[in-house]
Order: structure tokens, then sequence, then C-alpha cells
């Protein structure tokens, strides 16, 4: 699950906090929406704030089309979700999707732009930045990781615009599999109390409802609680038949390839979305 990593010491610093306050009109606290976001990331990152402890004010994931459309997708679903998830057929050039690149263009200029959700956290860890929105199975290097500097201070919440992307994939068995008995002996161990209890502390996710309950779990990884919440309310592509036609990977490619030239400076906002949209309706069933 996508979530947001924060530094809890920063946040709950009474100087940051005073000088937050004088420059925005508003309490310093962990960004709800894209606009708070916005605020914080900037106030945080030291080209625009000479008194900030960190040089950026968050990450941006984008080194790759599919990257940079997860990393993107909670701008726009920031939007509207509810009206953007039921989309059919899917637009990918509405004033919704300029304004979120609109917004995302902004946070460049207080992000620190990495090529994957690894390089995003091990930036954070090393306390470069104040935030990070990265998939949880990520987060557990910010505490195992004998260089970090954050081990203590970190504070986990629901990405800003209150809609987090589910990833990664699922435990199956190949169908060509001669070795089925095998595969039921490893399901009977992965799914035992003990191996769901440190998958979930890995940052992954089992249907072993007691593995994410687990006290001991949340006294270690703070972010535990967060990723279990992230996955009641958390999206993926478009939900239901609404769209037969439907692509995640044709529509994650488009936003994310109009993402990355929007970033470079090839294209502004409305050109991105136009770029989107074309190339969705070009990229043809292969993608």
């Amino acid at each position: 699950m996508q979530i947001c990593l924060y530094r809890s010491d920063l946040f709950g610093d009474a100087t940051l906090s005073r000088a937050y306050y004088e420059r925005y009109h508003e309490q310093l606290t962990v960004p709800r929406t894209i606009e708070q976001y916005l605020h914080v990331a900037e106030f945080f990152t030291a080209a625009c704030n000479p008194y900030s402890p960190t040089r950026y004010g968050t990450t941006m994931t984008c080194g790759a089309a599919m990257t940079a459309a997860s990393d993107f997708l909670t701008y726009l679903l920031a939007e509207g979700r509810e009206r953007w998830l039921e989309q059919d057929p899917v637009r990918l050039d509405t004033p919704e999707v300029i304004r979120a690149m609109e917004n995302y263009r902004r946070m460049a200029r207080f992000g620190s732009e990495q090529q994957w959700w690894g390089d995003s956290v091990r930036v954070f860890a090393d306390g470069d930045t104040a935030m990070t929105t990265v998939y949880s199975n990520y987060a557990a290097y910010t505490i195992n990781t004998k260089h970090s500097s954050v081990v203590g201070k970190i504070g986990t919440a629901i990405v800003p615009g209150g809609t987090p992307l589910r990833g990664g994939g699922v435990i199956g068995i190949c169908r060509y599999s001669q070795r089925i008995e095998a595969c039921r002996q490893f399901f009977r161990w992965y799914y035992t109390q003990d191996t769901a209890s440190m998958l979930v502390r890995l940052g992954g996710t089992s249907p072993l409802l007691d593995a994410h309950d687990d006290f001991r779990n949340f006294s270690v990884f703070p972010w535990l609680d967060t990723a279990k919440k992230s996955l009641e309310i958390g999206v993926r592509g478009i939900p239901g038949d609404r769209n037969r036609d439907f692509s995640i990977r044709r529509y994650e490619f488009a936003l994310g390839t109009a993402v990355r030239n929007l970033l470079s400076g090839a294209v502004g906002p409305a050109e991105a979305a136009a770029m989107a949209q074309a190339l969705y309706d070009t990229a043809g069933s292969n993608c």
C-alpha cells in the first residue's frame, strides 16, 4: 500500500511550527490535502526556506512511466476520487487531469526526484527529506539500515489526497506446475501465524488479520496501522466492468509517459494531459 512517512520530530518542533504559522497562517500538521502537501514540502525545502533542516520537502518517484504514474495518481485522485473512478470511457485530457499535472509540476520544486521507491525511502532515511510517499514494503528500510538517521523519528499517515494506491502481486501456483504437493506444503507454511506476522512486518499483506493486529508489530513498525487502513480505502485502476476495454497497463503507461515529459519541461500541463489521452488511445492492447 502507498503510505506517507514523515519526520515526527520535525512536525513536533515548536520553533518550526511557529515559523510555519508565520509563513502560511496555518498550523504545521501532517498534510491531508494536496495543497497542504505543497505548503509543507515548500517549507522543508532549503532552496525555498534557508532555515529548513532538510534539503527537500518530499520525494517524487518517477524513474519509469509506470512508476511516475503511481506517484502522480494520488494527485489526480485527489481531484475527485468517485467521479474519476466512475468515468466511462476513460478520459485523460480533462480539467481534473490538467489541475493534477499543474500541482505535480509545482511539487517538482520541492521534491527530490528518484528512480524507484527504494531510492526514495533511502533519501528519507538519510535525513534529506521531511516526508516521502512510498509503498509500504519499502518502509522497513528506514529501521533496518544501520545508516538510517530517522529511527525513532518516523510518523505515518494516509497519503495526501486520501486515496492511496494498492501495489504488488499475489502468491499463486502455475497451472503447469508438476509439484502441486510441494506447493501445498509451502502454502501451509506461508500462512502460519508466525510467517504471516513476519511478512506483514516487512511491508507485505496477509489474509490472516491477526498478523496485522499484533501489538508487537505496531510498537516496532509504526507504519503497519496506516498500511492496514490504506488497504481498506485504496484503489488501483478502475473497479468493476464499467469499461470492458480498460487496460491498467495502458492507462498507467500513458499517464506516466506524459508526466515524465511534463517534468522534463518538454510540455506544459494541458499538453501533458492531451499527450496522455493520445497515448492511451493509440498504445493498443499490447501495453
